[in-house]
């Protein structure tokens, strides 16, 4: 371990690269015109999102903590308004982050809507005391007062046409009101909504309005006759409604005449395009990243809340009800970014990605979410239905593990393109996986810990692992479909007939799914056609109506693609079966014939279903349901009794489905346990692998680890010695050392050979809830239940640093591959990105050494030259109190020293003047140094005006430190003056008599 640390650098401190924190908590969001910059409301701040980065550039934020209940961003984005529940308006002068004015928004409770005009002068607000007021913001006064609206205003909207003058307003009676400002009268009430209405949408010509609300409908008003044109049936509860913009390609979502075409977002989780004219949705959003019930579920976790329309950007802005901001293009509808704005509490995180571009972080929810680095773009991954617990990345970074309360694992993969899908799951828990380990050498093992007191250790197979990244952006890639089976061996099959005109057939019925089918009968030989029958005039029908379908269906598997081949052999047999029910009822003779045939032409069926799983290429798929044909037509050519043109008008009349191809993502391959033991009993709480692989350490609540073998698990032995629950272990990447944090605040480390404590660090005064080994094993990283994160050094059990920048429990902590960087999670919601600035500031503590040295050489050399004025500037800029005090003794001793310092310090700067004068505080108490101190105070006092000395920083404290210490030092002086007069006194008097005359004698 010595000759480790010399070799490597410890660290000594680490400093936040980014913030991934929550920023938007609900309510409203707002776009700049150039779409750079989003406003999201959360709680008490609006806080300002730059798009590009996804950071937070700005924090509006009131001053006493009151909630924001409103916010409004003017037309040309120069202003900001905020309202909040202390019933006051605040203008913002956003990009300096100042409020420039506040007023009383004489509103009795708070404030619901907000809302500026087209010419960002006049805004409107809504209350909760069912009152509008619209304000004059230039001019800074109320100019309209309305009142008739019942409950709370939730809804205000300027009409886009300014010089209207007419304000658009809902409340909670569901009617929409026209106020004209001219008059400040309600001009019409629009009433066809039977619940809230949420959103209003205005045409590009202002002569359409467009309401949507939570009955499930949207109405289409005529502004000009003030009536409604249209009611639109949308079957779910709309949010937000916006127009499509007439410029633009929009023949994707189904756009492909001139008329009126608005987006709507609801319930369902999805936009979709409806044409106003013929009351008809156009296109509806495909996500196929969210799983079959979330698309489902009416009113569920993936509701719509908001949207908002971009233009410059071509962009549509939506946001659902787990308060996720996705951003998608307005041509498509396809995302193109995604922030979460607020994460819940994080109860993992794990640098993700060949390059730890990405973390993956684990919240209190089902949903892992990725996060780029970069963007902070975020991909939801779903696949867990319960809590997400635990994290682990393999050595690699493309693979990771997640545990979930589901009782479940999973193992997901990243692609080139930076999407992430899952590859794997593993079922085996009775109950909620609370902890795993990848396998650290070779990807070829995850073992688990459950809430069930049992480990598992799941074998991953090679091809998961060797498996090329798709580039599909689906979390569950489609799968592609398996080679089909070899056809049935036909003998010399005759040629068939050609097939007659068919009228507008139909489509045929959906394949019905077969489990494990069995491989197709082989068809009859052509020497035995069905000659027993009865050869009637019915018979002869029946035999060309299933003759010429079954051509039909060969004839066409011949030409298309592999599913429609089938599918038309599968019309084929159905088609035989029917008008073998219709000739059993017209031709009694051949009742028990057509029987046999019907069960016949069902198996045909069959058989042709399975061709339609299976097949993958056209030239076997059309041998296969040509078989499948002929097998048809010998079955049914006895019994069949119906005229051709009769059997296509019967084919026709059903109801039947075209069956389509499955569109059903790929079921993640099943990972099956190896080994599985009880390693406490009680929770394990943490699982760790060592770095070579034939290890394992487990942490519970019963206060110890223990050690096992990685392929048996077979215990070796037991850490004793935490007197309360163990939360995390890790293994050291270079000794046979073990970490473990406890409950009990401390860290121990422990030797693997004889399971005996080799160190104790103690300075947590809460759990340690995760540890990690950094700088190549030399030091350790702690985290706590306050929010604390402390540094280790191993070698001499000192912390090197604490870090406080959370506010509660970190749970999630992990180091990059690199080791220059750390990733930490909390349940305050906050992840945080830090980066190790040891080296930095080993630099910058050098190139300071270095100024240092320059200065004080120039120093030395200027009071050598005498040259003081500079002498004296250069100290102060040192900061060194003790180089002045040299520099101003050494002008006092010169002949003119005391006029000297004089001109010296009047030279001198404000904030240097201000400098002396507190360095004059520390040399005035010591007896020593008061002499320099009073000069330069005597000199500040004689030449520096009472207004001009206020003005200096911290004068009143100067005032109050120097008078005591010279007060002392005038008493001391008195003192010293007094005796002096003592002693000349005694001296006169102790003169001899003659000692005049001596002194007289001596003189000449």
């Amino acid at each position: 371990m010595a000759s480790r640390s010399s070799s490597v650098t410890f660290k000594t401190n680490y400093a936040i690269s980014k913030r991934i924190e929550p920023f938007y908590k609900g309510g409203q969001v707002q776009m700049t015109q150039d779409g750079e910059y989003m406003f999201c409301a959360c709680d008490s701040k609006v806080n300002v999102v730059d798009v590009a980065t996804g950071s937070v550039v700005n924090c509006i934020e009131e001053d006493e903590e009151e909630e924001i209940t409103a916010f409004a961003l003017s037309k040309d984005d120069e202003i900001l308004v905020t309202g909040s529940r202390s019933l006051m308006l605040k203008q913002w002068d956003w990009p300096e982050n100042k409020c420039t004015r506040t007023w009383k928004a004489m509103h009795t409770a708070p404030m619901a809507s907000m809302s500026f005009d087209s010419s960002s002068t006049l805004l409107a607000t809504g209350g909760c005391d069912s009152a509008i007021k619209v304000w004059d913001v230039p001019r800074q006064y109320c100019t309209h007062n309305l009142k008739g609206s019942t409950g709370v205003v939730h809804l205000v909207e300027f009409h886009p046409d300014t010089s209207k003058l007419q304000l658009f307003s809902s409340s909670m009676d569901n009617t929409i009101r026209v106020w004209d400002l001219k008059s400040s009268e309600c001009v019409a009430q629009l009433e066809n909504h039977y619940s809230s209405v949420t959103s209003l949408a205005f045409s590009p010509d202002n002569e359409i309005l467009i309401s949507s609300g939570r009955d499930k409908i949207c109405t289409v008003w005529d502004l000009n006759k003030g009536e409604a044109k249209g009611t639109i049936p949308v079957y779910e509860s709309i949010e937000s409604v916006v127009m499509l913009p007439e410029q633009g390609d929009f023949s994707c979502l189904g756009v492909n005449k001139e008329s009126l075409h608005f987006v709507t977002a609801g319930s369902k989780g999805i936009l979709r395009v409806w044409d106003a004219a013929s009351a008809t949705c156009v296109h509806s959003q495909s996500l196929p990243c969210l799983p079959a019930p979330c698309m489902d579920q009416e009113d569920g976790l993936q509701s719509l809340m908001h949207c908002v329309l971009v233009p410059v950007k071509s962009q549509i802005l939506t946001v659902n009800s787990e308060r996720n901001i996705c951003m998608y293009d307005a041509q498509t509808l396809e995302l193109r970014k995604q922030f979460v704005g607020y994460n819940g509490e994080v109860l993992d995180v794990r640098f993700l990605g060949p390059k730890d571009s990405h973390v993956v972080v684990a919240t209190n929810s089902p949903q892992l979410k990725v996060f780029e680095l970069v963007t902070s773009n975020c991909q939801i991954l779903h696949g867990h239905t319960d809590i997400v617990l635990a994290l682990d990345v393999f050595r690699r970074g493309r693979l990771f593990a997640s545990c979930a309360k589901d009782k479940s694992i999973r193992i997901w993969r990243m692609n080139d393109h930076g999407n992430v899908f899952c590859v794997a799951q593993g079922l085996g828990h009775t109950q909620g996986v609370s902890a795993l380990s990848c396998s650290r050498m070779k990807e070829n093992f995850v073992v688990t810990a459950s809430k069930d007191n049992t480990m598992k250790v799941w074998r991953i197979p090679e091809h998961i692992t060797a498996r090329e990244p798709t580039a599909a952006s689906t979390t569950n890639p489609v799968p592609q479909p398996a080679p089909p089976p070899a056809a049935p061996r036909v003998t010399n099959p005759a040629p068939p007939p050609a097939a007659p005109p068919v009228t507008n057939p139909a489509p045929p019925p959906a394949a019905p799914p077969v489990t494990n089918p069995a491989p197709p009968p082989a068809a009859p030989a052509t020497t035995t056609p069905a000659t027993t029958a009865t050869a009637t005039a019915p018979t002869t029908a029946a035999t060309t109506a299933a003759t010429t379908a079954a051509t039909t269906a060969a004839t066409t598997a011949a030409t298309t693609a592999a599913t429609t081949a089938a599918t038309t052999a599968t019309t084929a047999a159905t088609t035989a079966a029917t008008t073998a029910t219709t000739a059993s009822k017209t031709a009694t003779t051949a009742s028990k014939t057509a029987t046999t045939a019907s069960k016949t032409a069902t198996t045909a069926a069959t058989t042709a279903t399975t061709a339609s799983k299976t097949a993958t290429t056209a030239s076997k798929t059309a041998t296969t349901a040509t078989t499948a044909a002929t097998t048809a037509t010998t079955a049914a050519t006895p019994v069949a009794k119906t005229d051709p043109s009769k059997s296509a008008s019967s084919k026709s009349s059903k109801n039947v489905k075209i069956a389509e191809p499955p569109t059903t993502p790929e079921e993640p391959e099943a990972l099956e346990a190896t080994v599985t033991t009880t390693p406490h009993y009680k929770d394990v709480n943490s699982v760790a692998v060592s770095p070579n692989d034939k290890l394992i350490a487990t942490a519970s609540q019963d206060k110890t680890a223990k050690l096992w073998t990685a392929n048996n698990c077979e215990q070796l032995g037991t850490f004793v010695g935490h007197k309360r629950a163990v939360w995390c272990v890790q293994f050291s990447p270079v000794d046979q050392i073990l970490a473990t944090s406890s409950a009990d605040g401390t860290v121990k480390l422990w030797r693997l050979h004889d399971f005996s404590c080799l160190k104790t660090f103690e300075g947590h005064e809460a759990p340690v809830m995760k540890i990690i080994f950094v700088s190549g094993g030399g030091q350790v990283l702690s985290s706590g239940a306050d929010g604390l994160m402390k540094l280790w050094t191993i070698n001499n059990n000192v912390c090197v640093k604490t870090f406080d920048a959370h506010d509660d429990k970190v749970l999630g902590l992990h180091a990059n591959r690199r080791d220059n960087a750390l990733v930490t999670g909390s349940t305050d919601s906050k992840v945080l990105l830090w980066k190790d600035v040891t080296q930095i500031e080993l630099e910058e503590e050098q190139v300071k050494q270095e100024e240092q040295i320059l200065k004080e050489q120039k120093l030395s050399n200027l009071l050598h030259k005498k040259r003081y004025l500079k002498a004296l500037g250069l100290a102060i800029s040192l900061d060194r109190p003790h180089t002045v005090l040299s520099v101003v003794k050494a002008i006092l001793k010169e002949v003119n020293g005391k006029e000297d310092l004089e001109k010296n310090l009047l030279k001198l700067r404000k904030d240097q003047k201000e400098a002396v004068l507190k360095f004059s505080i520390t040399w005035n108490t010591n007896s020593r140094n008061y002499l320099e101190a009073q000069a330069v105070v005597e000199t500040l006092l004689k030449h520096e005006t009472p207004e001009s000395l206020l003005q200096y920083e911290g004068i009143k404290a100067a005032v109050e430190s120097l008078l005591p210490y010279t007060e002392r030092h005038f008493q001391r002086l008195g003192r010293l003056l007094q005796a002096s007069m003592f002693l000349d006194f005694m001296w006169q008097n102790m003169k001899l008599p003659d000692a005049a005359k001596w002194d007289e004698e001596m003189d000449t």
